[in-house]
């Protein structure tokens, strides 16, 4: 067997399809807690917490992940779509939204991303504790997940922190994310050459400001002013690296 690409380890599995054509959907809201995992060593590993992309919704909370595997996130929810639910449905039904909750992620795993979530609206990233001190290693992925957030967390990262992508035909005043203002975010040897995105650079613009809940949620700026909108095809790939007095500091990204 070729280890390379026909191995691929992963701790837990989340899969809620594969069901005979036309049987009603199974129910969403599968859960894992208080658990510790371990990712040592694998010649190929997709992720230590899989939610498969026919999966639905997946809280984690009050748990350990510590991955030392190279490009391998701790949590990944695939793109929904990308396997079919079952044979007359490509996509679940909704929700698809991963949710953590007091987690702990850690390890030497350089390059990727800790927390990798792709096309998962509503996903929420609560009181937990990343820390990826490997080489360009990114803290959060929102892929085209509208509507989350990030709150009561402390993300410190060699890479950034928070990566955003976005896509530009969401409507203005559909918040891409809503930060806490008791999120804690840092990024080893930042050069500092990052941005206001809600006012040098109007990536984002600030939709709603919660006093009671002390988050401020972001938006798309106006697409005219968005930059290099052309020549991103419709979408557009953000850091937010730091958070100075509720002020989103960060960089527009090249996209991989």
């Amino acid at each position: 067997m070729d280890t390379s690409t026909e191995f691929n380890t992963r701790a837990i599995v989340v899969e809620q399809g594969v069901q005979r054509r036309g049987a009603p959907p199974l129910p969403g809201g599968a859960e894992i807690r208080g658990c510790t995992l371990l990712a040592r060593s694998s010649p190929r590993s997709q992720s230590v917490v899989e939610q498969s992309p026919v999966a639905r919704s997946l809280v984690v909370r009050d748990t350990e992940i510590r991955c030392d595997i190279d490009g391998t996130p701790a949590v990944r929810r695939g793109p929904v779509g990308a396997l079919p639910y079952r044979p007359d449905r490509r996509r679940p039904p909704p929700p698809h939204w991963t949710k953590l909750q007091n987690v702990t992620v850690d390890g030497d795993a350089a390059g990727g991303v800790a927390v990798d979530l792709r096309l998962a609206p509503e996903s929420a990233v609560i009181d937990c504790d990343i820390h990826c001190p490997g080489a360009d290693r990114d803290g959060v992925l929102l892929d085209l997940s509208p509507r989350s957030t990030v709150s009561g967390s402390t993300i410190r990262t060699d890479g950034h922190p928070i990566v955003v992508d976005a896509d530009l035909t969401t409507p203005l005043d559909d918040h891409l994310l809503c930060l806490g203002a008791d999120t804690v975010l840092e990024r080893f040897g930042d050069d500092g050459s990052g941005v206001e995105l809600t006012t040098a650079v109007p990536a984002l613009q600030a939709l709603a400001r919660s006093t009671e809940s002390e988050r401020v949620c972001l938006g798309l700026g106006p697409t005219s002013s968005l930059p290099s909108a052309e020549s991103v095809s419709n979408s557009l790939r953000i850091s937010v690296d730091v958070l100075e007095d509720d002020v989103p500091i960060g960089r527009v990204l090249d996209r991989p």
